[in-house]
Formats: structure tokens, sequence, C-alpha cells
């Protein structure tokens, strides 16, 4: 490596140095007179590829590629450690000129001091954190997401018809905002399929609304597309501009709108597509992952499941309502009454077993889902029994139905886990909104040497007083997540101890070994100094003395460094 300061001794150093792939090592000498306050002493040739720094030699550049937002945080620490002669540990961003994009960067340096305890450079090491930090935000965001379902499922739990068209916009827009999407809307089709119009819709700011011109659309106007929707299937559009030519017809009602993406999933009631919710991006192109298409799926079947329960709460009031106008004039046209009465009655049982389908229809969603989920009913007592819990519940407890509902908390687990359990509840109950936590308990409950870790949400229901009577939540597995995780910082621990036991190799070789050089010259010249003079052989025979003494210091002081 060019302009390498070493010893021509040490070609282990040399060999890491060179070998380094996915990390780089490097020594900064302090310096006042270079910018920063350092100079670059010796580098790995890997921190080219990894930080994206084309002289690493000149320790200025280290600081022209760090991100804006990153930058003053990183220049303060350096200056700290400078000044503080102390460990320096700090992630930063950097654009990476052969990756074409930011990267995470983790730098480690310890500082090191000559015998006079004064500071003489800095040893580190930088790696390449940029996967983990991704995974991390695919974490993150996917649990967030799901988070985002579950507390809208929640809300439109007992949600009164007349809010539920205020619920969807709401809804929409939060859907829209946390995806980063331009605009989020709900069609409904006609029940022959012939027309389409734009029910619900949400825009984010600077973004033209469609809704008012998207009224009783032909659905042959848009062939190609609602064949896909109407028959069952994902409308995924990550380019508009890379349509086939059969959607012509899309594709010139997309670019009208600006659309450059555009993802729809279709929403069915009773194996019938009834709508659609789509949602469109204008500023750039996108793609949805899978996962997150799997949830938008989730939050269409909430809203058809709203509207359907909304247009079967309509038409049950509008049921009651005419049973009541009939039953008043019965008494002036009985035999007329009677034959309106039992159309009538007809009618409301066609609503009521439209209600309890649409009823059935939120089971499913509750049944299928792979998080945990379960109903908790608030006891006078202030304690907690089990009303319900999904599949996935069941087997993660390890407990059929019939073992688990209608039991207390106290009932299935030990009292230790029912005492936390029982907290968390009450903790959601006195903040009166959803509320996430972490918590630890055996899965299945029995086997109390299997302690999984949980990410649990948890939602309180209100009645129509106003009191929480219900609590509703979901709980994820994220065992595996977690030990991943210290997987990793375990292998970050591992190559920094790793780094560390080098650097002191180096400096017992330094150290040690100069001192025992000048105690063997000092022992071979005194025997025939002792013969010319034996007061200032017995002078040298101090110094011989002293300089062992400093070096058993020296490899004890190194010793104990080494020491795990």
């Amino acid at each position: 490596m060019a302009n390498l300061d070493h010893e021509p001794d040490e070609p282990q150093l040399l060999s890491l140095l060179e070998d380094a792939i996915d990390f780089a090592i490097y020594r900064i000498a302090i310096d006042p007179t270079h910018p920063y306050g350092g100079r670059v002493v010796t580098v790995s040739p890997s921190i080219k590829e990894i930080v994206g720094i084309e002289d690493p030699w000149r320790f200025e550049t280290w600081f022209e590629h760090i991100h804006p937002q990153d930058l003053p945080r990183v220049v303060e620490a350096n200056r700290r450690s400078w000044k503080e002669c102390v460990r320096y540990d700090e992630s930063a961003r950097f654009y990476s000129k052969n990756k074409g994009q930011w990267v995470w960067v983790r730098t480690i340096s310890t500082p090191v001091f000559d015998p006079e305890g004064k500071l003489t450079h800095f040893t580190g090491l930088v790696l390449d954190i940029t996967e983990q930090k991704q995974a991390e935000d695919e974490l993150q965001y996917r649990a967030a997401f799901e988070n985002l379902i579950l507390s809208l499922a929640t809300r439109f739990i007992n949600l009164p018809p007349e809010e539920i068209d205020d619920a969807i916009c709401a809804a929409l827009q939060s859907i829209g905002e946390f995806t980063g999407v331009d605009r989020s809307y709900l069609f409904a089709y006609t029940a022959d399929h012939k027309s389409m119009t734009c029910t619900h819709e949400w825009c984010a700011p600077g973004i033209t609304h469609q809704i008012q011109r998207l009224k009783d659309i032909p659905v042959d106007a848009l062939a190609w597309s609602n064949q896909k929707i109407i028959g069952g299937n994902i409308l995924h559009i990550p380019s508009v501009n890379t349509l086939p030519p059969e959607a012509l017809s899309e594709k010139e009602e997309f670019q009208y709108q600006g659309i450059q993406s555009l993802l729809a999933v279709p929403m069915i009631y009773q194996g019938n597509v009834v709508g659609l919710l789509g949602f469109d991006v204008v500023h750039a192109e996108k793609s949805w992952p899978a996962d997150s298409v799997g949830l938008l799926q989730v939050a269409g079947s909430i809203f058809t499941n709203a509207l359907e329960n909304k247009r079967a709460q309509a038409a049950l009031k509008w049921a009651h309502d005419k049973l009541e106008q009939r039953v008043i004039e019965r008494t002036q046209e009985l035999e007329r009454t009677n034959e309106a009465l039992q159309i009538e009655v007809e009618q409301r049982k066609r609503a009521e077993e439209s209600l309890r389908i649409s009823q059935a229809l939120y089971l499913e969603v509750f049944d299928n889902s792979p998080l945990q989920i379960f109903v908790q009913e608030v006891l006078p007592n202030g304690s907690f029994r089990v009303l319900r819990t999904n599949p996935a519940h069941q087997q993660g407890s390890g407990m059929p139905p019939e073992k688990i509902w209608g039991k207390t908390i106290e009932e299935l687990v030990v009292p230790e886990v029912a005492q936390a359990i029982n907290q968390h509840y009450r903790d959601c109950i006195q903040a009166g909104h959803p509320i996430e936590y972490e918590e630890e308990g055996p899965s299945p409950y029995w086997n109390l040497e299997r302690i999984r870790t949980f990410r649990t949400t948890l939602a309180p229901v209100y009645d129509q007083e106003g009191e929480i009577v219900r609590l509703v939540g979901s709980s994820e597995d994220i065992t595996d997540q977690k030990l991943a995780s210290e997987i990793i910082m375990q292998r970050t621990r591992e190559e920094a101890v790793s780094a560390e036991r080098s650097r002191l190799a180096r400096e017992l070789h330094d150290a040690v070994t100069q001192t025992l050089f000048s105690t063997t010259l000092t022992a071979e010249v005194l025997p025939r100094i002792w013969e010319k003079d034996p007061k200032e052989g017995q002078k040298k025979l101090a110094e011989l003395r002293e300089l062992t003494r400093g070096a058993l210091a020296e490899m004890r002081t190194l010793l104990m460094e080494l020491r795990p």
C-alpha cells in the first residue's frame, strides 16, 4: 500500500490492512497543522469502496461526502475525541459515488498515548452497516404499517353508520401519508358492472382532486384495467409509461391525471367485486412490495365491510321505520296492513342477514390474520377475562378455545406473568388510547422453559356511555428478529475486539522491545565499566534495574489490556 507508515517487521498488520474487504482499519496521527487536527498514517484501501473516498490519505476528504444532517454531529464528536482523549464511536451516512447512493458507515477509534501519557494518534475501524440499517428500517416500517391497519380495523368496530364515510376519508389520508402516495380513493361498481363512480378521495397538498369528474364512468372506457379488477386481481403498475398497447385508454387517462405509478386492489363482498381501493403516485415512480400489497388488501376488506355494514344498517333502519308506520295504520286497513307487514318483515330479515354476513367478514379478517389477536373483557372488579382469540393466538398459546375463552389471566398463566399482563391492560385503560409495548412470556403458556419476545399493540373499545368495556390486542413474535439483531451486534463487537487486540500487540512490540534492547546494551558494557570505575558501575547497575522494572511494568499494563 503506497505511503504506508509501518515497521518492516509487521507483516500481519500489513496483511490485515491490505486484505480488508468489508471493513477498513486506519491510524490518524494528532497533527494540529492538518485540517480537523489529524494526519492519515495508515489506512486500508477498502475504505475507498466502503465510504467512497477517492483520496483517503487526505483526512479532510473523509468529511466531504458526509450527509449534511450528520456532518455537524460527526465534526463535534471528532473534536471532542481529540480534545478529551476519549473513544470515538459514531454512525453516519456517506455518499458513495461508486454505488451512487447514501451508505451507512460506523466508525470506531481508540486514542493511543506515548509512555509520557501524551495522545499521539487514534487507531480505528470503519464498518459498512447499510444492510443492517435497511433491515431495521424495513422491519420497523412493516410493524408500523400493520399497527396502522389494525388501528383502522379497531376504529371501524361499532362505528355508527353516519360516521363511516368520514372515517374512510380519514383512513385514506392515514394510509396515503404513511405509504408516501399522492392520491388514495375508492371506486364503487354498479351491480351489473357497467359503470363505476369515485365515492371517496384523499389528495396530498398540491395534487388535483379527480372525484368530481370520475362519476358514472363506463367500465368499457377502461376495459383493460377493469377486466383485471373485476376478475379479482390486483392492478399493480410501477410505471405508466410501460403499459402495453392494449392499455392505451388507461395510459392516456393516467397521464392526463399526471399519474406515474398506480396500485388498485379489488373490494370483494360475498364473492362479488363491488369496488376498488386505489393509490396514485404523481411525483415519482413507485413499486409496492408484496407484504404492503397484502396489508392494503386487508384495508380494502375493512372498507368493504364498513360500507356493507352501513348499507345493512340503513336497510335495517328503513325496514324498522316502515314497520312502525304500518303498525300505526293497521287499525285502519287491517288486511292491507297485514300483507304489507309480511313484506316488511321479510325485508327486515334480509337486512339482518346482510348484517350477519358483514359481521362474518369481519371475523374472517380476525381469524386469518397472522398476528395473535385477542379480545379481553373488562370486568367490574378491574380484572380481565378472555372473550375471543384467533387461531394464530391459539397456536402460539398452545390452548384451544375451550381452555382459554371465558378464563381470567390468573387462570391461564403463572402469577408473575399474569401480574405483568394485567399491568399492561391497566396502562391501556389509563391512557385511553392504543399503546404498544414489548413483553416476554412462555409460548405455549404451559412451557415455562420456552420464553419468547412479543411486540403487542393494545386498543380500548368504548360503549355508548364512553366506558371502556373491552380491550382488543395483537401480538407479534419478534424473538427471531431480536436474535438476528443481537447476532449482528455481537459480530460487530467481536470485530472491534479483534482490532483492539491487534493494536495492543503492536504496542507490546514497539514499547517493550525498545526497553529490552536498552537493557541488553547496558548489561553488556557493565562488566568493563565496573573494572575501570566501581562507583560508575554501581550507577549503571541502578539504571539497569530501573530499565528492567520499567519493561516489567509496561508488560503488565499491556497484558491487563489484553484480558477479555
